[in-house]
């Protein structure tokens, strides 16, 4: 357990990226919510951003098995 006064330094805040809702790589194959482990690996210069996760499946990207969420509520792209 972390108190009040404690979270503060115990935290260490990230910055995302607010370029989409899902981001993959370049050279990958899935794709990510800019705060899943996966998306945190991404260099900034092999970013490829989506502003949902249909528009990255209709880039040929599928989602990350590692990303809780991600597909479970998105149809299948036709």
């Amino acid at each position: 357990p972390v108190s009040l006064r404690q979270a503060g330094q115990e935290a260490s805040p990230r910055a995302i990226f607010i370029g989409g809702l899902v981001v993959a790589s370049k050279s990958g194959s899935v794709y990510y919510y800019p705060w899943c482990t996966g998306a945190e690996k991404i260099a900034p210069q092999n970013q490829v951003w989506f502003a949902d996760e249909a528009a990255a499946e209709l880039a040929g990207y599928t989602p990350a098995k590692t990303c809780k969420g991600l597909g479970a509520d998105t149809p299948a792209v036709q």
